[in-house]
């Protein structure tokens, strides 16, 4: 229980952190070079590729959190009155999947410190 804990308050504290020193990344209008990547020429085929590579894990992660939201309100739903633990399995399930969603909002800043490093 305390090892669950402690990965929840480190995930936790990383989403805050994005929050908290990358608003300008997600504000910009070309998130990559807000991020320090740059096209640097002879290299620009696998910068396109990298940029389509994130989009289409965007658009995916988008379908996946829809779908986590919706299981997780028909747990919700099915837990009305008489089971407790499933209505928090439903809570959290919800709260998961928009944490989930902050994640993928912020696929090309990750990628740019991956890319970064």
């Amino acid at each position: 229980m305390k090892k669950k804990l402690a990965i929840i308050s480190a995930m936790m504290f990383a989403i805050v952190s994005l929050i908290t020193f990358t608003p300008e990344v997600t504000l910009a209008d070309n998130p990559w070079e807000a991020v320090g990547v740059e096209d640097q020429g002879e290299f620009s085929g696998s910068y396109d590729d990298i940029g389509n590579l994130v989009t289409v894990v965007q658009v995916l992660g988008g379908f996946w959190v829809v779908l986590c939201i919706m299981f997780a309100g028909m747990k919700l739903s099915a837990a009305q009155g008489s089971n407790p633990q499933a209505r928090t399995a439903g809570f959290i399930g919800i709260a998961m999947a928009f944490i989930g969603g902050f994640v993928i909002i912020q696929a090309h800043s990750i990628a740019g410190y991956i890319s970064a490093l």
